[in-house]
């Protein structure tokens, strides 16, 4: 009977009406530190890649080659903007490093609040703080390796200078087609 009033003490009454009856029933409060470990690590998903890197990425790099070849015919200019591809992808990298290197800081900071909690969740919470650590360094590799145009960086680059050919060689057929139009 005393432990079933400490688990009384426990529940949280709670009354509802449902048309003209009132019924009361409990609702377990206490949350076990598993469940809210649990909910910790929900806020705490190591993602892999970023959306923005994703987007960098997936873009179609092809379409806006191609319309900046119709439009802009300098060489230097395609120099430029592929030099300004790959600075924009270190960006994107850093910007991802930081958000893991943010996801670790939560990670160790769930590994002190629940210290006293079994070391199987603590196991857990330090493999991914490891995960975070080596998409860090695939991201500073990636790094190193675009800066010569190679990795992932280098089908965007790709992209965008078979577009860039395409709008140069749409340009060229157009000026050739409609120039003998505008002498008549």
């Amino acid at each position: 009977m005393l432990r079933q009033d400490n688990h009384q003490e426990e529940l949280e009454s709670t009354s509802e009406v449902i048309g003209e009856e009132k019924i009361d029933y409990y609702v377990d409060t206490d949350i076990s530190n598993e469940e809210k470990i649990e909910e910790e690590l929900e806020k705490v998903e190591v993602k892999s890649p970023s959306t923005n890197l994703t987007n960098f990425l997936d873009f179609d790099w092809f379409k806006l080659g191609r319309k900046e070849g119709y439009f802009i015919h300098s060489s230097d200019y395609l120099k430029k903007k592929k030099i300004n591809l790959i600075a924009e992808f270190h960006r994107q990298l850093e910007r991802r490093v930081d958000e893991l290197k943010d996801e670790k800081i939560k990670l160790r900071n769930l590994i002190i609040d629940f210290a006293d909690s079994n070391e199987g969740t603590t196991e857990k919470l330090q493999n991914r703080i490891q995960l975070c650590e080596d998409f860090i360094v695939d991201l500073h590799n990636e790094k190193v390796i675009s800066k010569s145009g190679a990795g992932l960086v280098r089908s965007v680059l790709s992209q965008y200078e078979c577009g860039w050919d395409q709008g140069m060689s749409d340009y060229l057929s157009d000026k050739v087609f409609l120039n003998p139009l505008k002498r008549l």
